[in-house]
């Protein structure tokens, strides 16, 4: 179940305290309204009682999606020593091998791995996929590449379409890119021959980890 706790909060405007919930974990099988909360950032925002004012307040949380059969921790910032750790707890707890277990450093990065895990998606041929639009299509820097959604009736495309949206630093979207689904099966593919890709225990699979295995280390 979802597991929630309270803090107080005092504004940084008219210095009113408040309190705040910090969700812990979040279920959304047992609790389906969290998972809007997650997408309209809801879970992370606090309005003072007096003033109004909205503050974005990030903090750890654990996303399990018990239907799809995965688990996300969000972490508002990178610590990467600490995915060894969380993995053996895990272990531990006797969770099922057949779980995809991910870590994300940012809220768009969370919404992201949801749809692409939801849909029971190769997360790991996506980002691959995107590190080589990244690196041999866009060359630019400073972009974030980011999966939306698959169009099924793109005539144009036999087997439908990925689309991708561009994000800026800003956190803008410039674009989107329409990338058909062949592309995508054959980074299936390839991973089926390549174990250096192989992501075991709580892994954060993003556009770095994906160049550090290009790397084969």
């Amino acid at each position: 179940m979802s597991k929630v706790s309270k803090e107080k909060i005092v504004c940084t405007y008219c210095q009113t305290e408040g309190e705040f919930e910090f969700w812990e974990s979040v279920n959304v099988d047992l609790d389906p309204a969290m998972r809007e909360k997650i997408f309209n950032e809801e879970i992370f925002i606090w309005t003072c009682p007096n003033c109004g004012q909205r503050f974005f307040i990030p903090y750890s949380t654990l996303y399990h999606d018990m239907k799809n059969n995965f688990m996300i921790i969000y972490c508002p910032e990178r610590a990467e020593d600490s995915t060894k750790e969380i993995s053996e707890v895990y272990k531990l707890l006797g969770i099922s091998q057949k779980y995809t277990f991910r870590i994300v450093y940012g809220v768009d990065e969370l919404k992201e791995k949801i749809l692409i895990l939801e849909q029971h998606l190769n997360d790991i041929a996506i980002e691959k996929l995107k590190y080589h639009i990244l690196q041999y299509e866009l060359s630019q820097e400073d972009i974030h590449l980011f999966f939306a959604h698959i169009l099924t009736d793109a005539p144009e495309y036999e087997y439908g379409v990925m689309r991708f949206y561009c994000q800026d630093v800003h956190g803008e979207i410039s674009k989107y890119l329409p990338i058909p689904m062949e592309k995508y099966f054959e980074q299936c593919l390839a991973l089926e021959l390549d174990n250096r890709f192989a992501a075991e225990g709580i892994v954060c699979v993003d556009n770095d980890w994906i160049a550090k295995q290009m790397k084969g280390a």
